[in-house]
């Protein structure tokens, strides 16, 4: 523990600037290392924890996350090891192959993932039980459970202790502080982000395109390509976010540390409202 020099966790729900449920984002996680590390593979499993001074010297370890190394980088010049690690989403690009009897149902299929893959499930697990026809056909493993989360407007991710779960976007009703701002950390839109309406695009016979929409076709449009999703689903998600707002922002801040699916605001910034939709870089040093 006394070699590392830093931690660098990028945890997240989705990657661009187009909201969009499902989720399926892979977490990374980079260490560096202040001696040369032998016999490390490829692979190899890591758990990641950070301890917490709570009160008087008494420090409770907190779970960053599991973990797997995909790029390890020893300079012997410098004596420092380079570590850089991925969550279990990383682990789930195969193929789809399923050998249920269909039709079968969106929490079976989960289900089957989850054995097949050897993945331990989150408790209370936040699935829509939504009947599914024919097997999904030319799909990743992370697809079609990207897929099944869209079904209610959830994200599918690895939580801190390496267990599959979907989760919803939640407002903490939390503020940061100016005084834990870097100098010049904060860059706020002043234009309210709102989702205007939502479309879902399927091939339907003959390889035809076929687009089917709920609310307004322009503005700030959700976009899904969603071969589970039908017309009256689409709406029930649409309803789900048609009042998601806020104002989106970057900021660099120390300490407060959050999920990505809770919202902070900057305290004295113009309140945002609906929930939030963020993914969230962790720099971490140290105390010496």
């Amino acid at each position: 523990e006394s070699d590392i020099i830093s931690i660098d966790l990028d945890d997240g729900l989705a990657t661009g600037d187009k909201f969009l449920p499902g989720g399926g984002f892979v977490n990374t996680l980079q260490i560096e290392i202040g001696r040369i590390v032998e016999g490390l593979q490829e692979g190899s499993k890591c758990k990641a924890f950070i301890s917490i001074n709570v009160h008087d010297d008494h420090y409770e370890s907190i779970p960053l996350g599991v973990f797997y190394a995909k790029d390890i980088v020893l300079n012997r010049n410098s004596k420092r090891t380079k570590i850089t690690a991925v969550d279990g989403m990383d682990r789930l690009n195969g193929p789809f192959v399923s050998s249920l009897d269909y039709p079968s149902n969106t929490r079976a299929i989960v289900e089957e993932i989850a054995r097949i893959a050897e993945l331990e499930l989150a408790p209370n697990l936040l699935v829509a039980d939504y009947p599914v026809q024919v097997k999904m056909d030319k799909v990743t493993v992370r697809e079609a459970l990207v897929y099944i989360a869209q079904l209610n407007g959830s994200f599918v991710r690895f939580d801190r202790l390496g267990r599959l779960e979907f989760i919803l976007l939640t407002n903490s009703n939390r503020r940061v502080p100016k005084s834990n701002y870097y100098l010049n950390g904060l860059e706020k839109n002043e234009v309210l982000y709102r989702v205007n309406g939502a479309s879902n695009e399927i091939t339907g016979e003959g390889n035809k395109k076929v687009v089917f929409h709920e609310g307004s076709t322009t503005g700030n449009v959700i976009a899904f390509k969603n071969p589970l999703m039908t017309q009256a689903i689409l709406s029930r998600v649409y309803n789900e976010y048609r009042d998601f707002n806020f104002y989106p922002y970057t900021l660099k801040w120390q300490g407060h540390h959050l999920p990505p699916r809770h919202f902070a605001r900057p305290r004295g910034g113009r309140p945002p409202r609906g929930r939030g939709y963020a993914g969230r870089t962790h720099r971490l040093r140290p105390s010496r």
